[in-house]
């Protein structure tokens, strides 16, 4: 009972927490009217978005979570990573974060007709043969079926249907996420026409703005190098009113906040069980890894992440994901001059320390 108290509470700070830059950009946007329509904006997002974000768990049981949870923490990460700092943000800029930890997943959302595409894209036959050709892979058999196109629905009586109707939808899921970060850039662009959100589109936020947008979601999931390239994210560009926005500062916030959601609270026992004991080997060493968290410090000055794994998967998984870490901030303070707004606003990643223990 302590522990879940103590849980309730903690949750409760947080989630005050990750109101910070809501009100920052609150204050802001009574600045200047044309700020105004960016917290508009945010006002029927923050609504919207999460109702889309609530079908991902049908598609994705067996993955962590990725709805309006997963958007907040990486907002109180961000806000963690600021700190005081977190007040010299511009309003357009806090919009983008804003808006990109909520949209920056959106690409998870399928609607029929994707699936649809999916099936008759030119490319799902070379996604097909990499599980072909990996016969001890769990969606190894219904690669084989789907890839031989017989058509028949051999595979759905040849063994337990059950298992074959979840194969297919972990194939899917799995299509779907190595384009999630494209698509999201797509939602963003056409959220209506793409996955039926009614976000608002108008000339009182220019287009222009809501294409950054998309493309600091579509960075979540691109390399350092492309984000920082020819034809990556800009370093400075003209905002709303008087405001400047800072594309890559943006997306290079979003990019530590996502990664560093591996608090041991990551996975939803109800989709654990819509998944069943059956889901893939991957998921449930991503779920050791989670579990396996027993310390977690981001601020300022310091990210330190220590986690004691019971499982030689949970330990290589996490090993691996603590390594994009600390490449991921290498790679940041190696580039920083370009990516920081202004010294004044200062942040320098100062330090990283992971520990893995079996």
């Amino acid at each position: 009972m302590i522990d879940v108290a103590r849980k309730n509470l903690k949750d409760k700070r947080d989630s005050q927490m990750a109101d910070l830059l809501t009100q920052h950009l609150k204050i802001k946007s009574e600045n200047h009217s044309a700020l105004q329509s960016l917290y508009s904006q945010w006002d029927f997002d923050r609504k919207l978005i999460p109702k889309a974000l609530q079908t991902v768990g049908n598609l994705f049981p067996h993955y962590s979570r990725h709805d309006e949870s997963h958007s907040r923490q990486i907002l109180v990460n961000i806000e963690r990573l600021l700190g005081d700092n977190l007040a010299l943000l511009t309003a357009t800029d806090t919009w983008l974060l804003l808006e990109a930890a909520y949209w920056h997943d959106i690409g998870m959302v399928v609607p029929q007709r994707d699936f649809e595409d999916a099936l008759s894209d030119p490319e799902f036959d070379g996604f097909l043969q990499v599980f072909a050709s990996q016969p001890h892979h769990e969606l190894h058999a219904i690669a084989i079926t789907l890839k031989a196109k017989s058509g028949s629905f051999q595979i759905f009586f040849d063994g337990a249907p059950l298992d074959a109707v979840t194969r297919f939808r972990e194939l899917m899921a799995e299509w779907f996420r190595r384009k999630h970060p494209v698509r999201a850039e797509q939602i963003v662009h056409a959220p209506h026409h793409s996955a039926g959100i009614s976000s608002p589109r108008t000339e009182l936020i220019p287009a222009r703005l809501f294409g950054v947008l998309g493309r600091i979601c579509r960075m979540h999931g691109a390399s350092f190098d492309t984000l920082i390239g020819a034809g990556g994210l800009s370093f400075r560009e003209a905002g709303m009113a008087r405001d400047d926005c800072h594309p890559r500062f943006v997306a290079c916030l979003l990019r530590l906040g996502d990664l560093l959601d591996l608090d041991d609270n990551r996975f939803c026992p109800v989709m654990q069980g819509i998944a069943g004991e059956g889901r893939p080997a991957l998921s449930k060493a991503h779920e050791d890894k989670h579990a396996a968290i027993r310390h977690l410090r981001i601020d300022q000055e310091r990210i330190s992440v220590e986690a004691e794994c019971q499982t030689v998967d949970g330990y290589l998984e996490a090993f691996r994901w603590f390594g994009w870490l600390k490449e991921e901030m290498q790679a940041q303070m190696s580039q920083w001059r370009d990516i920081v707004p202004s010294r004044e606003l200062g942040l320098n990643h100062a330090g990283f320390r992971g520990g893995y223990l079996v």
